[in-house]
């Protein structure tokens, strides 16, 4: 693993940890308001709504351009290149943010279906506001792209800290006159921004120049590249989705609960996989466009590796300490038991597949390096119906739990799939030693698991928190070292990027 990617994620890590922690704050003052109530769930399902339209035509923009536009630099076309996706991507994202507003009505119908009619009309209020937001997020989505393609990371990671800071302002400021109307407010004015801002930052790499709109080669070769990946988007968005509307069946406040859950569970993994993934794809595609086969495989083998030990503890953590870590968090104002009991059980629920999520996040990658879309796409399709599968069965059994749990299996499964498959195009990724590793990696759980099942009976509160993650981390550490997965010239390395 080169210093520069080693760097590179200890510096997107440490910054996530403490953009992330203003995110936290910012989901504390809406528990504070608004705890897990009717009006809170018909918030999340309108934002959830149109952050999962935007993401299927957004999400794998990031792929395309990071390929094309590290092709392109050098010939001097990269700034025709994003300047013409750019125009594409806003017009289509305004046709549909006006596709959206129009049938609103019917969309907060089909979002829950057991919402009484001042519910619905308050859902489809919701939605219509914030179709404004369409062209501003494709004009993000762009941008976002072009700085991790330049592998400057910081603007990017900075988003959601603007998205963050403005619902804390907007809710204190606002609450008490207009009540969840204030995150609508905030909700728009923090995607407006995000856009300027990353539009001033890209300027330092290219200039705003289209020419021919419609006949560029490379926009044509990228829409090839990502239409699969568009499908696969298009199935999980729908899956989340359909998770909302499942969870409206459970209990009220189940919707914010998993929201709330999520919002701990996506922590982790924006501190951990996606920093990882972020600084690990550009590298990776130099180095199978120059044919390194060997590198891919020993860079990708530590990644999840490094991805693996850190995850594989703070699972087990969290899982024996959702309770804590929610009152922690959460527990205050109209954030009452009953809403700590659904958020901790989703909490549970999502954290088991988190290393899973690690691993199928960076074997996807090796396959978008080797230019193969479509392969990851019909993986995910599959575990999308798996999950929903799961879902339907498990949500009366199980409530908010069962769904979580669901979606961890089909990571899982994904994760296996594609980590099974990837010989085809480097069969020194998974040949013995790398299945050897792996199944070490996750063997270490268990003796982890029991340490912290054992601790949360004699603990209580931050105590234990603190303390079952300071005695996780150091038997994975030493189970590293044992089965030799590690060396401590290996360790010393990572001490030694983070304190530069």
């Amino acid at each position: 693993m080169k210093k520069s990617l080693e760097k590179s994620i200890v510096i997107l890590i440490l910054l996530t940890i403490l953009l992330k922690c203003i995110g936290f704050i910012n989901r504390m003052v809406i528990a504070y308001f608004f705890g897990t109530t009717q009006i809170t769930d018909i918030y999340y399902n309108a934002s959830g709504f149109v952050d999962s339209i935007a993401s299927i035509i957004l999400a794998s923009l990031a792929i395309g351009v990071v390929n094309i536009y590290i092709a392109n630099k050098e010939k001097g076309t990269n700034n025709r290149f994003v300047s013409n996706l750019a125009i594409i991507i806003v017009f289509l994202m305004i046709i549909i943010g006006v596709v959206t507003f129009v049938i609103s009505d019917q969309i907060s119908y089909w979002l829950a279906p057991g919402y009484t009619l001042n519910e619905h009309e308050q859902l489809k209020y919701m939605v219509q506001i914030m179709c404004i937001a369409f062209p501003f997020q494709g004009i993000v989505s762009v941008y976002s792209s072009v700085l991790q393609a330049e592998k400057n990371f910081i603007p990017v990671r900075l988003t959601g800290t603007v998205t963050s800071v403005a619902s804390i302002f907007s809710v204190i400021i606002f609450a008490k006159n207009v009540g969840i109307n204030s995150l609508v407010i905030s909700y728009i004015f923090a995607i407006i921004f995000n856009a300027l801002f990353l539009f001033l930052c890209s300027n330092k790499y290219f200039k705003f120049k289209p020419k021919g709109v419609l006949r560029d080669f490379d926009v044509k070769r990228m829409v090839i590249l990502i239409v699969p990946l568009l499908l696969g988007t298009a199935g999980h968005e729908i899956n989340l989705i359909i998770d909302k509307s499942i969870a409206s069946r459970v209990t009220q406040g189940a919707i914010s609960a998993l929201s709330y859950s999520c919002v701990l569970y996506l922590f982790i993994e924006n501190v951990i996989i996606n920093s990882i993934v972020t600084a690990f794809f550009p590298n990776l595609t130099e180095m199978e466009n120059q044919g390194k086969d060997q590198e891919v495989a020993s860079s990708t083998r530590k990644m999840i590796i490094l991805a693996l030990s850190m995850l594989v503890p703070i699972m087990c953590c969290v899982y024996f300490n959702s309770v804590n870590i929610t009152r922690i968090v959460y527990m205050r104002g109209s954030f009452d038991e009953t809403s700590l009991s659904l958020t901790s059980a989703a909490l549970m629920g999502y954290i088991i597949g988190l290393p899973f999520l690690a691993m199928r996040d960076i074997i996807t990658r090796v396959y978008y390096a080797y230019d193969d879309t479509k392969f990851p796409v019909i993986v995910n399709l599959l575990s999308v119906l798996l999950n929903i599968g799961l879902d339907l069965v498990l949500y009366k059994p199980l409530g908010v739990f069962g769904i979580t749990f669901a979606t961890s299996v089909s990571n899982i499964f994904s994760a296996v799939v594609l980590f099974i498959m990837i010989g085809k195009y480097n069969k020194n990724i998974n040949d013995k030693g790398g299945w050897i590793i792996l199944i070490k990696i996750v063997v270490s759980a268990a003796p982890i698991c029991m340490i912290n099942s054992f601790l949360c009976t004699k603990l209580s509160g931050i105590i234990a928190f603190i303390v079952c993650t300071m005695i996780s981390f150091s038997i994975e550490v030493i189970f590293l070292l044992i089965f030799k997965i590690v060396s401590i010239e290996q360790i010393k390395d990572i001490i030694a990027s983070i304190k530069h």
